[in-house]
């Protein structure tokens, strides 16, 4: 993940609001010079002078990025405040929950090289029907690029030595996530899905530096080095780029 700041959701660092609004809280400042950090690839991997739809776009801090590097972007925000304000880079901003709108309707014959998933699968009941039917709005060539929080990290494995699963306000455990995903759950998502992701990255971040505040005093190392030995033990967060199987 690699951000810092007074809050953090799922790889993203965020300052605090200066308006109501929940996605407003997601405002980051990308700097593309740092890998470690799951908004620079999705920046990274989407390209340059690309046409994107970014599905839960927030405030808009991944479309100025994309702007900046000559993109067109088309965003889907469910929370109106956020929407407003991503609308100063974005052409077009649908205000609605992805799951619940008519695309067809919204987005017209509107076609796209990029569909951009920044922390958003895990907060859908059903995510998989919403990944088929974006890929309806793809260009010929077209693939999507999505993070995900991996919830096989160490400091939750660890928390659960202590015999806690404790949702958190930002994080792998938010509270608002409805999925929870580890390496394979992605791969059996995207497969059920008609994708076929090509490409991996992972964003690390010790067990010691998440949000779950685990007290590094309170365990014996040979368990901290165990979970942190652990496959995926350190990944926060998975990128993919994924795309249609038959494409």
């Amino acid at each position: 993940m690699g951000e810092t700041g007074p809050q953090r959701r799922g790889g993203r660092a965020v300052a605090k609001p200066e308006i109501d609004g929940d996605e407003v809280r997601y405002e980051a400042e990308i700097d593309l010079a740092n890998p470690d950090s799951s908004q620079t690839q999705l920046v990274l991997l989407t390209g340059e002078n690309r046409r994107v739809l970014d599905v839960g776009c927030a405030s808009g801090s991944v479309a100025q990025a994309l702007t900046e590097r000559g993109c067109r972007v088309v965003g889907i925000e469910i929370d109106p405040i956020a929407a407003k304000r991503a609308e100063r880079f974005c052409d077009d901003v649908i205000v609605g929950d992805v799951e619940a709108l008519d695309l067809a309707g919204s987005l017209g014959d509107r076609r796209f090289d990029v569909i951009l998933l920044g922390d958003v699968l895990e907060h859908l009941r059903d995510p998989a029907p919403v990944l088929r039917r974006l890929g309806e709005f793809m260009n010929p060539g077209g693939y999507v690029v999505a993070s995900i929080p991996n919830i096989t990290h160490a400091s939750i494995r660890l928390a659960l030595f202590t015999g806690r699963f404790r949702y958190t306000d930002e994080g792998i455990l938010d509270r608002t996530h409805l999925r929870f995903f580890d390496r394979s759950g992605v791969q059996e998502l995207f497969e059920e899905a008609g994708y076929r992701i090509e490409l991996w990255r992972e964003i690390l971040v010790d067990l010691f530096d998440g949000e779950q505040n685990l007290d590094r005093d309170a365990f014996p190392l040979s368990l901290v080095d165990a979970v942190r030995a652990a496959p995926d033990g350190l990944t926060y967060q998975f990128v993919v780029v994924a795309r249609p199987a038959g494409g």
